[in-house]
């Protein structure tokens, strides 16, 4: 090759390195561009031994795109991306189009092209001729699709930057273009939910990696912060540590490209968002060791340790560990790696974890407070009248914990009562818990029926504290007692009673009747003969003599019988020994159910006195103690 290439123009202020080469090779007549420029650093010398003198200002800015370290490049050295109607105007190849994430026209507002839409194949550096495909279609008569605007926008700013210009994305004005270019490519990687292109993955010369990237990266920017800090929810989502408390096992390589890449200050809007993230959404302690995060993110993060709460509230632990467990405050636990569970709660909720752990009580202390014993206070829990309570089984510490808030709006109930006197019309609550209300749910009931103005107290008893000081109206406490027995078993019968009931109607039954009890073994239908007719004794049906006619026969006269069954009972009208046996069966029949009437009777008449037996014992305790037990003592 000569020292000197016969056409050797001066290349346009925005032309492109690899466009200019090919240009020169197509003037030429050289078959590819690697005959000009093999790659590497050394293209400045390369092109002053093609042209002769070289001018310093153009050949520094090819220079600069002639440099590609890393493993993101800037520039797209394997496809030929260009926009056909500044192709057909200018003639030559922008430097713009050589951007790797250059994917529209800001200009034209279209998708900048690299197949040809003649041929379908991806246009390289490797074609001969500047303005046509291998194929030899016009690349400057190809048709175009319209951009996204966001794409549009991205695409002008990258233009801007790469000729010096401001951005009018405001987060990007600190930034060079190959800041910009990094930027860009971390940010399009990481909010991408498909997650395709890695960022070791040199794939992004290609126009749909590029616009893959250019729309997410535009979708965080352009919507800033509320996008950033989804992605940074979506990392933490498809985190393979997501478990763990630690910020660089949670937030993976992008942690790593944060605080390697982008610690200087004109990256610093991305550094005060990330820590704003953490400090309303990281509900983990961040250690004070941490100098990569800020003195006031360290100092004042407000997810702090429960023991570390614990000490400042001075409160055990297990306090806390008890409203956690409840889900009453909010709290976050991971385990590390050696097994340790650690738990964080919010130090916002300080006034509410005070609150919370002044209201509980333990069962002793609710039944002091009530005046109560510790087995009428469960009965209270048990029919849901306590309001939240965590019951010893419930709580990892084996105590009962109760609310005192809620055992002091039962207590309110008997508030501003006067003190009662020496009445015999007035009952207290002790004597009817010792004497009467004996059964489990008569106290609950009772306290329901003060709390829906049922039944109220009247007065209180200065001797006593809690609920047993209440006083009722022994009249009305009477009637209401009384309902609650009869509604407890209104319409109810035991087993033996009802057993002994059906008994004494299936043996009246039997002596009353002139008929034999009969069944038929095989289908077990019982059934009542005399020498007329049938009757079932369960399900209601009929057969009588005069429907035994010979002229029917093959054909079941009863539903409820079979062929057989039917023809057994007609022939047994046509016997005349049946009368004989009929009277046998009825005679034996009516004793054998007089002894089950009489036993039954008995049975029935035995439990009635036992119940009024009670229920008079009840009225003569009930008599006897009033008097003693009262508020006031009768002298």
């Amino acid at each position: 090759m000569p020292g000197t290439l016969i056409f050797r123009p001066q290349p346009y202020g925005d032309e492109g390195l690899n466009g200019y080469l090919l240009r020169l090779a197509d003037g030429n007549r050289i078959a590819q561009i690697k005959s000009l420029w093999k790659g590497g650093v050394g293209v400045q010398d390369e092109l002053a031994k093609l042209l002769g003198k070289v001018d310093i200002a153009w050949s520094e800015r090819l220079f600069r795109q002639s440099d590609q370290k890393g493993n993101r490049p800037m520039w797209n050295s394997s496809t030929s991306r260009f926009c056909p109607d500044c192709l057909r105007a200018l003639n030559y190849w922008k430097q713009d189009w050589e951007l790797s994430l250059m994917s529209a026209c800001p200009i034209h507002r279209c998708l900048l092209l690299e197949v040809c839409s003649n041929c379908q194949r991806t246009l390289h550096w490797r074609r001969k001729s500047l303005l046509h495909c291998h194929c030899g279609s016009d690349l400057r008569r190809m048709h175009t699709e319209p951009a996204d605007d966001k794409e549009i926008e991205l695409a002008q700013t990258l233009s801007n930057k790469l000729h010096g210009q401001d951005s009018e994305i405001p987060n990007l004005q600190p930034l060079n273009l190959k800041q910009t270019h990094s930027l860009l490519v971390t940010l399009g990687v990481y909010a991408n939910p498909e997650r395709r292109i890695d960022l070791r993955n040199q794939s992004i010369n290609s126009q749909s990696s590029a616009r893959s990237l250019v729309l997410s990266a535009s979708n965080v920017l352009f919507n800033w912060p509320g996008s950033f800090h989804q992605m940074l929810d979506q990392i933490q989502k498809v985190s393979e540590k997501k478990y763990t408390a630690r910020l660089g096992k949670r937030f993976g390589k992008f942690y790593e490209y944060l605080y390697t890449n982008y610690k200087g200050p004109e990256f610093g809007f991305l550094m005060h968002e990330f820590e704003n993230y953490l400090e309303n959404n990281w509900k983990h302690a961040i250690a004070a060791r941490n100098k990569r995060l800020s003195g006031r993110l360290r100092n004042g993060h407000i997810w702090v340790p429960a023991h570390t709460m614990a000490v400042e509230l001075n409160v055990s632990r297990k306090a806390i560990a008890s409203l956690i467990e409840t889900g009453e405050i909010d709290s976050s636990r991971v385990t590390t790696t050696k097994g340790r569970e650690v738990i964080c709660i919010n130090r916002l909720q300080r006034e509410l974890i005070q609150s919370l752990i002044h209201d509980r009580v333990d069962l002793k202390m609710a039944a002091e407070l009530l005046g109560l014993k510790e087995n009428r206070v469960c009965q209270l829990y048990e029919h849901h009248l306590l309001g939240k309570v965590i019951s010893a089984k419930e709580n990892a510490s084996g105590r009962w914990q109760l609310s005192r808030c809620s055992l002091e709006q039962i207590l309110i109930l008997g508030a501003n009562l006067p003190v009662a006197d020496a009445d015999h019309d007035l009952i207290g609550l002790r004597h009817l818990l010792h004497y009467v209300l004996n059964k489990p749910f008569l106290f609950p009931r009772l306290l329901m029926a003060v709390m829906k103005r049922e039944i109220l107290p009247v007065a209180v008893c200065k001797q006593e504290r809690g609920l047993t000081a209440w006083q009722f109206k022994r009249s009305h406490f009477k009637r209401w007692h009384i309902e609650q027995l009869k509604g407890s078993r209104k319409g109810a019968f035991t087993i033996p009673e009802a057993a002994c009931i059906a008994l004494m109607a299936l043996s009246s039954v039997a002596m009353g009747s002139k008929s034999a009890l009969l069944q038929f073994k095989e289908s077990g239908v019982w059934f009542f003969l005399d020498q007329n007719e049938a009757s079932g004794l369960i399900s209601n049906w009929t057969l009588k003599a005069t429907q035994c006619d010979g002229s029917k026969k093959g054909v079941r006269l009863v539903a409820q019988l079979t062929e057989d069954e039917s023809n057994v009972i007609c022939e047994s009208f046509k016997d005349k020994g049946l009368a004989d046996y009929l009277q046998k069966t009825v005679r034996t029949q009516r004793i054998f159910s007089g002894y089950i009437f009489l036993i039954a009777f008995g049975f029935i008449f035995s439990i009635v006195k036992r119940r009024q037996g009670i229920l008079a014992a009840e009225r003569i305790k009930e008599t006897l103690g009033s008097n003693k037990l009262n508020c006031v003592n009768e002298t």
